[in-house]
C-alpha cells in the first residue's frame, strides 16, 4: 500500500517538475522548500494522500517525539504503554481523517514504528543510537464516491498535540497539490 501511494505521488511530482521547467527559478525555490520538509524535525509531520478509483490512500509519517514524547526504545512499562496506546489511536483512521462530501470506511491499515522492536534492550543505549525514531501509518479507505470528496479534516493535531505542522502532498483525479496544516488550519481542500 505504501508503495502505491509513493509511486503515485512520485510520478505526479516528476510530471509537475517537468511541466514547470519554464519557470526554473520559481521551481528551484519550491524544490528547496520541499527538501527542507523531508528532514526529521520534531513538531513536523508528513502526509501523502492519493485517490485510486474508489480508494483513498493515506500515508502519514511523524517523528516519535510528536506521538509519544520520546524517540528511544521504551525503558519503562509506562513508555511501552504510551507506544501501545499511540498505535491504537493511529489505527482509528476514520476519526483522524474526517472526509467531506462522501463517506469512507477503513479497509486496511499498517502502523509501524521501530519503537516496537523486539530486540533485547537490557544493555544501555546512548542517545545517538536511539536518536531518530518515527511512526509510519498507511491507510486504505474505500469511499462511496471519491469524485464527491471535497476535502479532509485532519484531526491528528487534537490526538497528538506535539505535532505543530503537517506538510501535505495530494493527488486526486482532478488535481494535485500540497499544503501545510497547523492546529488552526487542519482542513485539506481538494
Amino acid at each position: 500500500m505504501r508503495t502505491l501511494v509513493s509511486v503515485i505521488l512520485s510520478l505526479s511530482l516528476i510530471q509537475a517538475a517537468q511541466a514547470g521547467r519554464d519557470h526554473d527559478h520559481k521551481n528551484k525555490h519550491h524544490q528547496h522548500e520541499h527538501h527542507q520538509h523531508d528532514a526529521h524535525s520534531h513538531g513536523a509531520a508528513h502526509l501523502n494522500i492519493a485517490i485510486d478509483g474508489s480508494q483513498l490512500l493515506i500515508e502519514f509519517r511523524s517523528p516519535a517525539a510528536n506521538i509519544v514524547g520520546f524517540e528511544h526504545q521504551p525503558r519503562t512499562p509506562q513508555q511501552r504503554q504510551q507506544i501501545t496506546t499511540a498505535v491504537e489511536q493511529l489505527r482509528q483512521a476514520e476519526q483522524l481523517f474526517i472526509t467531506q462530501g462522501t463517506s469512507c470506511r477503513l479497509e486496511q491499515h499498517d502502523i509501524v514504528t521501530d519503537l516496537l522492536s523486539k530486540h533485547d534492550h537490557s544493555h544501555r543505549h546512548d542517545d545517538k543510537h536511539d536518536a531518530h525514531s518515527d511512526f509510519d501509518a498507511n491507510y486504505a479507505l474505500r469511499c462511496d464516491n471519491t469524485a464527491a470528496l471535497t476535502g479532509i479534516n485532519v484531526a491528528l493535531f487534537k490526538q497528538f498535540p506535539a505535532i505543530e505542522s503537517i506538510a501535505v502532498q495530494f493527488i486526486t483525479p482532478a488535481k494535485q497539490g500540497g499544503t501545510n496544516l497547523t492546529a488552526d488550519k487542519s482542513f485539506i481542500q481538494f
